[in-house]
């Protein structure tokens, strides 16, 4: 729903709340005003000559009209001596000060009027029998006023209008059915007169009405009083709501544009109103989506780059190998030896570089799921110290290691630790030189904590690139370069995999020349 519409039905929807409070308003005000009306109209007619009547002859004095114009002085009706004129007499000379007249301040159609004394004693026989809720709660100074629906005045005066043989119209009683005792609501008035003695001094004015005419939903408030407030209202709400909807539409078209441009171009609304935050929401957003999509191309560019390089690294050992194994077909004795020798060294560079290659999916997913489960070092040591002899030997190499009695264990993924272990051994044996040593040590500290050292005595590395050493795909001089090819990954995994794990990883020259890494961690 548009925010313009959004408003417009608010704002309709607090003019019809207004409008039923004027109107509960003004039908009670009204109903009042005809009740005042109706008794100034009877003090009117009694002080111009009604007292006068019914004191000479209260034993059949009554009045009854059909329409208001039959009322005696109705159109002149006067306030009393020493009262203040009213809005009622104000009606009675036409309309008020905002140009409309009281709806329902009017003097009913028809009416009858019957005199008592002061203790509600009727002098007029043909009186009819009094409400008891006004005997009971009649006190000689109070007007009160009753009002019950299930019956109908009936004319008790054939000379209260003046048809001329019609049958209705202006001034005629209704022809017969018109009154239905359930349509009609019967009034029934009690004033005490100023004078409070004789005959007349108490006057029981009785009318009836259409029920319908009573009804709330019948009288409505004028609409000079509740109209120009809900118009102003909804043109202040129109006109606010201008500048707003402007704004809203800025943004809109501001975010459209970054959108299409893929979050490009920035959002250029400012504020500090709702709006203006929203519209630095998005900008967040914006950013962070910028921050998520170059952080995505970059592992795409890595995962090409090592896709490139793994697809090297790989196909020159099978070349290798394929050459030996050509060479072993062909049955040339003489390289028979150093044939198989070779062969087995590419054989380990492949299943280095396979392992590397799972740990390394795994990782480039960003998020790689580690398993947490206890792990023997013990044992882990063990294993990767068996797996690397035969390289070793291959390459007249010397590896030994060294553990606790008491076995070390740990919480972490075993394979992505053995993995690290195996990274470091193997280059540790792979950069050596003939004769060279290497030792795996694994130390327990008192303090619940335990450190894995692998150490060798052989070339070492330039001490300008010992920082670099474990970028992805770096690789060092000649003498750590295998030659020809490097796959450049197996420190870097050592080091994430330490990281995953929360461990320490540091590289370090030995003592003996060459490189020193430690792995320490929790026990």
């Amino acid at each position: 729903m548009k925010l313009r519409l959004w408003l417009t039905l608010t704002v309709a929807a607090a003019g019809l709340v207004v409008f039923t409070i004027t109107g509960l308003f003004f039908h009670f005000f009204e109903r009042h005003s005809s009740e005042q009306f109706v008794i100034q109209a009877a003090f009117s007619m009694m002080n111009t000559g009604g007292r006068t009547e019914c004191e000479s002859s209260p034993g059949t004095w009554f009045v009854e009209a059909f329409g208001k114009d039959k009322w005696p002085v109705a159109g002149s009706v006067r306030p009393m001596p020493g009262e203040p004129r009213s809005r009622e007499h104000d009606r009675s000379r036409g309309p008020g000060p905002l140009g409309f007249g009281i709806k329902g301040a009017r003097l009913p159609m028809h009416v009858q009027v019957f005199a008592f004394d002061s203790g509600l004693n009727p002098s007029n026989p043909d009186t009819p029998a009094l409400d008891r809720r006004l005997r009971a709660k009649f006190d000689g100074e109070q007007t009160l006023h009753v009002s019950s629906v299930g019956g109908v005045l009936n004319f008790v005066n054939d000379d209260a209008w003046a048809c001329d043989g019609r049958d209705h119209g202006p001034g005629c009683p209704p022809s017969d059915g018109m009154k239905k005792p359930g349509e009609m609501r019967i009034h029934e008035m009690l004033v005490p007169m100023t004078w409070k003695e004789g005959p007349c001094a108490v006057v029981l004015i009785r009318w009836d009405e259409p029920v319908r005419e009573t009804g709330i939903l019948h009288i409505s408030p004028p609409i000079a009083v509740w109209g120009l407030p809900v118009a102003v209202m909804l043109l202040t709400v129109l006109i606010a709501a201008g500048p707003v909807v402007r704004r809203i539409r800025r943004l809109t078209s501001q975010v459209r544009r970054s959108a299409a441009d893929r979050y490009r171009t920035p959002i250029a609304l400012k504020g500090t109103d709702e709006i203006g935050q929203l519209a630095g929401a998005f900008e967040n957003a914006r950013a962070e989506i910028l921050d998520q999509v170059a952080r995505q191309e970059e592992r795409e560019q890595n995962l090409r780059e090592f896709l490139e390089n793994t697809t090297h690294d790989i196909s020159i050992p099978l070349t290798v190998l394929q050459g030996h194994l050509s060479d072993l077909a062909a049955g040339e004795g003489g390289h028979r030896d150093e044939s198989v020798a070779s062969a087995m060294a590419e054989t380990n560079y492949l299943a280095a570089l396979i392992g590397n290659l799972s740990i390394a999916s795994r990782l480039e997913t960003g998020t790689p799921t580690m398993q947490q489960v206890p792990v023997d070092l013990n044992a882990l040591i063990g294993r990767c110290v068996i797996r690397h002899r035969p390289l070793a030997r291959q390459r007249s190499v010397n590896i030994d290691h060294a553990i606790p009695e008491e076995p070390v264990v740990t919480t972490g993924d075993m394979t992505f630790i053995e993995q690290a272990v195996n990274n470091v051994t193997f280059n540790a044996i792979r950069y050596n030189k003939p004769g060279g040593h290497v030792a795996v040590i694994l130390e327990a500290a008192p303090d619940d904590r335990f450190t894995i050292s692998i150490i060798d005595d052989g070339p070492g590395i330039p001490d300008d690139q010992m920082a670099a050493i474990t970028e992805r795909y770096y690789r060092c001089g000649k003498e750590r370069s295998r030659e020809s090819h490097n796959q450049g990954i197996g420190l870097n995994i050592a080091g994430k995999v330490a990281a995953m794990h929360g461990w320490r990883f540091n590289i370090s020259r030995s003592e003996f020349g060459g490189l020193r890494v430690d792995f320490e961690g929790p026990a």
